[in-house]
């Protein structure tokens, strides 16, 4: 019902300058409808197949597109009844009937879901509840119901599919949900130089590896728009827009989010010369300039990816030297990075487009405007707790997750990996994270 083209904007600079392209990816819809960033299945098909009446649950901003986060249980705005609720089906008429591509209809599920609009997002026939596990070391145990499992989690990064692969292989039924791409923010990341046994690997190639691999031994299930979390009697419930996942255990690996500088302009611009992912964005800058707000490993290495792309990049650091690996901040400097030490940002300025930075030493007070055409904020991250909140876990001061050295959480049952539990926040923490707590959720459902 829908087609498709996807267009690489470093191919194709005229396009995307035809099409005001600031941020990606960016979906033009029909010519007359613009959205930026990742557009979740459920709510977007909604969307182009009704375009000119979104029903209330369908969260979509024309300027912004659906950002995962501003509205589902990995973070962002409270939970409201209207969320909580799929939209109904609407009747069609009969010039749409005459006109439907026939779908074989998708047998009933143990839960009793309706899907969101009569669509679904790919669930494949359920096969019988899986039994013991395979009898030798990699051999693919038969999977079974993925809307009612023993360990459900929620989040696609490293510790997430880790937890995955050892939760099936302990003998689990393991269903894997998340709001936006799997493999997390290590598909964002240009090049991983620091995990053990790969010299140098671009972090797509990475993190794709890990997905193929726990889809192996689990339901994968990404891009949903989840919008309730909650314990019913003995199993943990996510509400999705494919239906409702039961879980006896609940492991959240959702990660972390990029923080925000709070500073005026910034939300105005954001993803229209505001970006987070050098990766993502870069290409669209070729040949201007920008400033990378940040002293960290992610600002050093974005500033690198950047420059090599033959932008003109400045970085903005509030003190006097990095605080990345000093592999990476001799990089910076041997590459011809302009750096401003000791300076804060102020306002992001521009009407139409964005236009400039406006910067402070913290030193001298000194203020000045520069002329950039974009910035990327690389200040750190704040964890996606919302879920442990929702189930009553606690957490900790800087909002990460409380668990013990097993990966337990406050709740029973309930369990966290990953850049959520705070911490040192690296791919290699975030898998044996991951493994901990699908072994202590295993050692746990045994004694339930």
């Amino acid at each position: 019902m829908i087609s498709a083209y996807l267009v690489s904007v470093g191919e194709f600079p005229e396009m995307a300058e035809d099409y005001g392209v600031d941020g990606v990816p960016h979906t033009v819809v029909n010519k007359r409808h613009s959205l930026v960033g990742l557009q979740q299945d459920a709510p977007f098909a909604e969307f182009v197949l009704n375009p000119g009446g979104a029903a209330p649950s369908v969260k979509l901003d024309m300027e912004q597109g659906f950002n995962p986060g501003d509205d589902d249980v990995f973070g962002g705005a409270d939970f409201t009844a209207e969320s909580q609720v799929a939209p109904e089906a609407q009747p069609e008429t009969e010039s749409q009937a005459a006109g439907k591509v026939q779908v074989p209809e998708k047998p009933q599920q143990a839960t009793g879901m309706a899907f969101s609009s009569g669509i679904a997002s790919g669930a494949s026939e359920q096969a019988a509840k899986a039994g013991a596990p395979a009898g030798q070391l990699g051999v693919v145990r038969e999977k079974g119901d993925e809307f009612n499992c023993d360990l459900l989690i929620l989040g696609g990064g490293p510790a997430g599919l880790t937890a995955a692969v050892y939760g099936a292989r302990s003998g689990l039924d393991v269903t894997l949900l998340d709001s936006g791409m799997l493999g997390g923010q290590v598909l964002l990341t240009p090049l991983v130089e620091n995990y053990p046994g790969f010299k140098g690997m671009a972090g797509v190639s990475l993190a794709e590896s890990m997905v193929e691999h726990a889809r192996q031994y689990a339901h994968l299930r990404g891009n949903l728009q989840i919008t309730n979390l909650q314990k019913i009697n003995e199993y943990f419930v996510a509400s999705t827009s494919n239906g409702e996942y039961r879980g006896r255990a609940l492991l959240i690996a959702t990660g972390s989010s990029w923080r925000k500088l709070g500073i005026p302009g910034e939300l105005v611009f954001s993803g229209r010369g505001v970006h987070n992912c050098a990766s993502c964005d870069g290409y669209i800058y070729v040949g201007k300039k920008i400033a990378v707000v940040g002293g960290g490993n992610a600002a050093l290495t974005d500033a690198l990816h950047l420059r090599n792309l033959g932008i003109d990049v400045s970085i903005i650091h509030r003190r006097d030297q990095f605080r990345g690996e000093d592999a990476l901040a001799e990089a910076v400097i041997r590459s011809g990075v302009n750096v401003l030490w000791d300076s804060v940002p102020l306002e992001i300025l521009g009407r139409e487009k964005l236009s400039g930075l406006k910067i402070k030493n913290v030193k001298t007070d000194a203020e000045q405007v520069l002329d950039v055409d974009g910035v990327f904020v690389c200040v750190g991250h704040e964890p996606n707790s919302r879920p442990a909140k929702a189930v009553g876990a606690a957490l900790n001061r800087d909002g990460s997750i409380a668990v013990d050295a097993q990966m337990r959480a406050s709740v029973p049952l309930v369990y966290a990996a990953g850049d959520v539990t705070g911490g040192f926040l690296q791919i290699v923490m975030a898998v044996a994270k991951g493994a901990q707590a699908a072994h202590t959720a295993f050692v746990d459902l045994q004694q339930n």
